[in-house]
């Protein structure tokens, strides 16, 4: 093949890429194959390795797409140059872009410059795709030689710029700083449209190849910026930012992107108040995605999960689906989709997913009431995390293996001494889970009412109310219907345990306040059984281990007296 032709080639690639288009298999084959007929050094020869890496990465083969970027070392050669320069940017500009450079030269020069930080972008966006320490600091070196270099020689670098950021909000999420995210992808917003402006009022015959990439890329934005609202419970910002993403992706070429906005907005229908009555509608538009994101093995695995949660919640509800298919799983089903995740997760090596698949597991087994086969799942998690977890998986193997107690501890006997062993070690594991740091705001409220209703289970109603409080505050920010249910449920088993508080002072009723103190606890007692006071004596088999050493007949005495 000609020189002149593979360049052509590779710019053809590069307008299909920046549309969405990843499809031509035939065309980046003939390049890739064709690679070594350029210099190592070329401007040509790295915009082959960024963008083969670009489209496998955006099919979801991560690996083969690092592969393809770290061949003979070529992004890695040009990495180590913007490295150089950035610790000698006091002489860029002179060395480089003089005064007396034509027009001409300072583009050319430019544009191999800007490309090899788009592959310093790359390595660091293709290290925190495999987890790998190494990407923050990539990253790091591209951030610093537009800021120390291009900028001063007088590049605005809003597309490099808009990457830059757009990939530091993904490693913010990886951090699970979810407020720096958001913060970075606005920015990325920001230098999206300075790049358009000003592209769409240059060359006539690139307006429509800028076009449609200005749109992708905002699509693309919209759809991170839903994601991180949802997580934070502003689920009516959440869902017009999946609808604008979805609009946009659709003008793209992406057939992938789309659906992961569908798979986002029926992810909020799952949480709105509506959810019970449509639900099965919900799971069903889910497979859909499921389908559709079949070619994109890490897409598909998640929108997986994510319809098995959903057909849980509805199962553990009492809702039965319109029909009995594998479409909307029983929890037996729906636990061995989760396991067939879960090993195709651990052979792609994506922790991250194959841990949701395992908490998804433990959960679904905890709603069978299979709890210590739920405990020895978290704990199995647990190990393969390894000693140093990150702070989100601390925070949810923390959080599920809560549940499994606190479901546990609503299992036993009120006031028994297994049910206070249980809610005790809820109670330890969701503050556990409360203190790792997770920056959710739907988590957070979540942990924070889990722990109030393990102190009310404690009988510490003081503390429980405190905590309580703390979770209503936070929730106020929220539009989460199933958290603002539960946290109503916990406030009215609340509203039933009174406190009396006795004020001891000159001319005290001792045995007023004893006729007071009775009448809170034997009506407390009937309210926690179901009871009126009166029927409390014929059912003292029932309520024995909640009464400590009282007698049925010291029990009758008091109902008497009531």
């Amino acid at each position: 093949m000609a020189e002149s032709t593979l360049i052509t080639k590779v710019e053809q690639i590069r307008r299909a890429v920046r549309s969405g288009d990843f499809s031509d298999d035939k065309l980046i084959s003939e390049c890739w194959d064709a690679r070594h007929q350029l210099p190592l050094e070329s401007l040509d020869r790295m915009r082959i390795h960024t963008l083969a890496w670009e489209v496998y990465d955006a099919r979801g083969e991560y690996a083969v797409a690092a592969d393809r970027l770290m061949a003979e070392h070529v992004i890695e050669m040009g990495s180590e140059l913007i490295r150089e320069a950035t610790l000698n940017h006091e002489d860029f500009v002179a060395t480089y872009f003089p005064e007396e450079v034509t027009p001409e030269e300072r583009s050319r020069r430019y544009d191999l410059w800007r490309q090899r930080a788009m592959g310093g972008l790359a390595m660091g966006f293709a290290s925190l795709r495999l987890q790998r320490a190494e990407g923050a600091q990539h990253l790091d070196v591209a951030r610093m030689f537009v800021e120390t270099c291009l900028a001063p020689a007088g590049f605005p670098c809003y597309g490099t710029r808009a990457r830059l950021h757009y990939f530091l909000g993904h490693l913010y999420e990886s951090e699970y700083d979810l407020a720096k995210a958001a913060q970075e992808y606005d920015q990325s917003l920001i230098c999206c449209i300075a790049r358009a402006e000003k592209r769409l009022t240059g060359d006539p015959a690139q307006r429509e190849t800028e076009r449609l990439f200005a749109i992708y890329c905002l699509g693309k934005l919209e759809l991170k910026l839903g994601q991180l609202d949802y997580e934070q419970g502003r689920l009516r910002s959440a869902k017009r930012h999946a609808k604008e993403a979805g609009l946009l992706l659709r003008v793209s070429q992406d057939a992938l992107l789309p659906q992961m906005a569908a798979l986002l907005n029926c992810r909020i229908e799952r949480d709105e108040s509506s959810f019970f009555e449509n639900g099965w509608s919900v799971v069903g538009r889910m497979r859909e995605c499921c389908r559709r994101l079949s070619a994109h093995r890490p897409y598909a695995l998640v929108a997986t999960i994510e319809a098995a949660k959903a057909s849980v919640y509805l199962r553990h509800a009492d809702r039965p689906p319109p029909e009995e298919s594998l479409t909307f799983p029983t929890l037996p089903q729906a636990v061995a989709e989760l396991e067939s995740v879960s090993r195709e997760a651990d052979k792609l090596r994506l922790p991250g997913v194959r841990l949701d698949a395992r908490l998804a597991i433990a959960r679904t087994l905890t709603c069978q009431g299979k709890f210590k086969h739920a405990l020895k799942i978290v704990g199995d998690a647990r190990l393969t995390a390894g000693s140093n977890p990150r702070r989100k998986m601390t925070a949810e193997l923390n959080f599920v293996e809560g549940k499994i107690y606190a479901a546990w501890a609503a299992q036993q006997k009120a006031k028994s001494s297994s049910s206070y062993g249980y809610a005790s070690k809820g109670l330890e594991l969701f503050e556990g889970a409360l203190n790792a740091g997770h920056s959710s705001l739907t988590f957070e409220v979540a942990c924070r009412e889990q722990i109030a209703d393990m102190l009310w289970r404690l009988s510490r109603v003081r503390d429980a109310e405190l905590a309580l409080e703390k979770a209503s505050v936070r929730a106020r920010e929220m539009e989460h219907m199933f958290l603002h249910e539960r946290l109503n449920r916990l406030r009215a088993k609340l509203d039933e345990t009174q406190l009396c508080v006795f004020h001891f002072e000159p001319g005290f009723d001792f045995e007023g306040a004893k006729r007071e103190l009775t009448r809170q606890y034997l009506l407390s007692l009937a309210r926690q059984f179901g009871l009126e006071p009166s029927e409390l004596p014929k059912n003292f088999a029932r309520i024995k281990e909640s009464i400590g050493g009282l007698t049925r007949e010291k029990l009758e005495t008091l109902v008497k007296h009531f």
